[in-house]
């Protein structure tokens, strides 16, 4: 099995405040998961990992789906 590194417990929480956010403002817009992944062009699954705060989103996908 791979080592596992942990985010330090301040960026943990960073990037979940960030995940939620960017729910907020998508729900805000009445947008669905599937609408902004496909305008994003990343897969529904990705932007729910992103949303829901999950480290091993890629910084890429966030800029995408913030732009």
């Amino acid at each position: 099995m791979g080592i596992t590194k942990a985010l330090p417990a301040e960026a943990t929480e960073r990037v979940k405040e960030l995940g939620y956010r960017v729910r907020l403002a998508r729900t805000r817009r009445g947008m669905s998961i599937a609408e902004l992944a496909a305008k994003a062009g990343i897969n529904r699954n990705t932007l729910n990992a992103l949303e829901l705060g999950k480290p091993g989103v890629a910084m890429g996908h966030y800029i995408t789906v913030l732009w």
